[in-house]
């Protein structure tokens, strides 16, 4: 299985690949031809804000996909990580953990599921993953300060 990873699309106004010819993917998130058809979408949409100049659309459409396909290329390579561990706890804490937050609030994104099921890019994806992490592992060690404070007060007493 291989990672291909591609900058630029494009050669001048001459030629462009998308979908698997510029970004094939390990298949563990099941995006690739989500990704490939994402692509045509942008292509389409560019191609209208541009008139049609390829002069203009290639190399806008190198700039608007090329993060979002890293990423997804990266979170694909993670997710094969993972299963070839099966078995991870951390990983299936973790993934309880989101599951719980998300069932209490709607806004706590579960990764998969807003890479599969939304709209957004997957760097914005990404980006909000990112941010859930910041406050998980901030109220992680906010809760075990809190604690460790407890007992030392009340070791203090005796």
């Amino acid at each position: 299985m291989i990672t291909i990873k591609c900058n630029p699309y494009h050669i001048e106004d001459k030629v462009m690949i998308l979908g698997d010819a510029a970004h094939a993917m390990l298949p563990f998130n099941g995006q690739g031809m989500n990704a490939g058809f994402e692509d045509c979408q942008i292509l389409s949409e560019l191609l209208s804000l541009h008139n049609y100049d390829l002069r203009k659309v290639l190399p806008a459409f190198t700039n608007r996909r090329h993060k979002d396909a890293q990423i997804v290329s990266d979170l694909a390579k993670a997710t094969f990580t993972i299963m070839k561990r099966h078995t991870s706890k951390k990983f299936l804490l973790r993934n309880k953990i989101d599951n719980l937050l998300n069932s209490i609030f709607p806004s706590w994104i579960v990764l998969s599921t807003e890479v599969a099921f939304s709209r957004n890019s997957y760097a914005e994806c990404f980006a909000r993953k990112q941010k859930q992490d910041k406050i998980l592992y901030l109220a992680l060690w906010s809760t075990l300060i809190v604690v460790f404070a407890f007992i030392v007060s009340v070791w203090a007493r005796l």
